[in-house]
C-alpha cells in the first residue's frame, strides 16, 4: 500500500511539474509578447509626455500657492 501511495505521488509530482514548466514558459512568452507591444504603440512615450506635464503643473501650484502664502501676509495690516 505505501509503495502504490509513493508511486501515485511521484508519477503525479513528474506530471504536474512539466505541465508547469510549459504553462510557465506560455506565460514567460506572453509577457515578453506585451512588453515588446507596449514599447512599440508608444505608450510609454505619451505616459512620460503626460508624467512631465503632470509634474510642471505641479511646480507651478507649489509655486502659486508660496506666492499667495507671502502675499497675504503684507496687505492684512492696512486695516486697523
Amino acid at each position: 500500500m505505501k509503495l502504490t501511495t509513493v508511486a501515485v505521488f511521484g508519477v503525479g509530482y513528474v506530471l504536474g511539474t512539466r505541465a508547469g514548466r510549459e504553462r510557465y514558459e506560455q506565460i514567460l512568452e506572453l509577457a515578453h509578447g506585451a512588453g515588446g507591444k507596449f514599447v512599440a504603440s508608444g505608450a510609454r512615450r505619451r505616459l512620460e509626455e503626460y508624467g512631465a506635464r503632470l509634474e510642471a503643473y505641479a511646480a507651478q501650484s507649489r509655486a502659486g500657492e508660496s506666492d499667495r502664502a507671502a502675499g497675504a501676509g503684507s496687505g492684512d495690516r492696512t486695516r486697523s
